[in-house]
């Protein structure tokens, strides 16, 4: 047997053995449709339901079932401080939901999110559409969103935005933070990579605003000094990419309680239910089979 085959399957047993990992059998997956070709956002790990099937860590007994960051596999490694246990008869949908949202509750800690805030969000993958939805169920005074898309701008609209816009329109800063009691935007969140827009929407922050870059974009010459620096604005990049830890549980847990509670359902977040083994190893025909507007699929791999 070649070298590396030796290794590919020595590997998740060492991880296992030495970062406190567990191992598990997958029975459902959350795969992003609006980023298919990438396999999704690095910055919103891949949520599954698995049971465990061997673990060294205390509390996560073999055969119970978690919800992890893993990946869309029958089987995978997670760190077994994200793991969160599922009590018997937890919506699974709910649970996948929670797991894809977690990172946005990290983001609003980043930019100190607070009760009332003018919120925009430029680009509406997966991601910014969740940024919508959590921005709503933290508080936000108002949301805006941009898109060049008509659908992601519909959808946001459903999710909470009160003012959507599309940057082929002219004035769109403007428009995203009029009606602001504050003098603009209090928090901006960048999910998308168009190069320009952190340019333009700058001049429309209030002083002492936020601005959170969630991807890698191009972006052009800012003037720090009049832009960020006289005004005391905040620009964030983005944060080394690291393992989801025992936060990420966290947070995931957090928001399946309100979901259970009826306080977080984002409708049309997550998608209709498909065999992964229609699905995988070739994902080509997955659009065939859902909707133009689906966001995501819930992959089955127990069927």
């Amino acid at each position: 047997m070649p070298e590396t085959q030796v290794s590919s399957i020595q590997n998740p047993k060492s991880k296992i053995q030495n970062q406190g990992g567990v191992r598990l059998r997958v029975v459902r997956s959350l795969l992003d449709l609006t980023n298919i070709q990438s396999e999704g956002n690095p910055q919103l790990p891949i949520p599954v339901i698995g049971r465990v099937i061997e673990s060294t860590a205390q509390g996560l007994a073999v055969d119970s079932l978690v919800l992890a960051p893993g990946n869309h596999s029958q089987e995978c490694t997670a760190p077994a401080a994200a793991c969160l246990p599922l009590e018997a008869g937890t919506d699974r949908s709910a649970a996948l939901l929670a797991g894809m949202a977690a990172p946005c509750l990290a983001a609003m800690r980043r930019v100190d999110f607070e009760i009332g805030v003018h919120a925009v969000i430029l680009s509406l993958d997966l991601y910014g559409l969740l940024l919508v939805s959590t921005s709503r169920l933290g508080g936000a005074g108002n949301i805006s969103a941009l898109d060049s898309r008509s659908e992601p701008r519909a959808h946001a609209e459903k999710l909470g935005a009160g003012r959507v816009a599309s940057p082929e329109e002219p004035g769109w800063p403007e428009a995203l933070v009029q009606g602001s009691s504050r003098g603009g935007a209090d928090v901006v969140f960048v999910t998308g990579t168009a190069q320009g827009q952190v340019e333009a929407i700058l001049p429309k922050c209030r002083k002492e605003a936020r601005v959170l870059l969630l991807a890698s974009m191009p972006t052009g010459a800012i003037d720090l000094y009049h832009s960020i620096h006289t005004p005391g604005r905040t620009l964030l990049g983005l944060e080394p990419e690291t393992e989801p830890d025992r936060q990420w549980a966290i947070d995931a847990d957090r928001l399946l309680r309100l979901s259970q509670a009826g306080r977080y359902r984002p409708e049309g977040i997550v998608g209709e239910l498909v065999k992964a083994s229609e699905v995988y190893p070739n994902s080509t025909g997955l659009y065939d089979r859902t909707s133009s507007t689906s966001l995501t699929v819930v992959l089955d791999w127990e069927s």
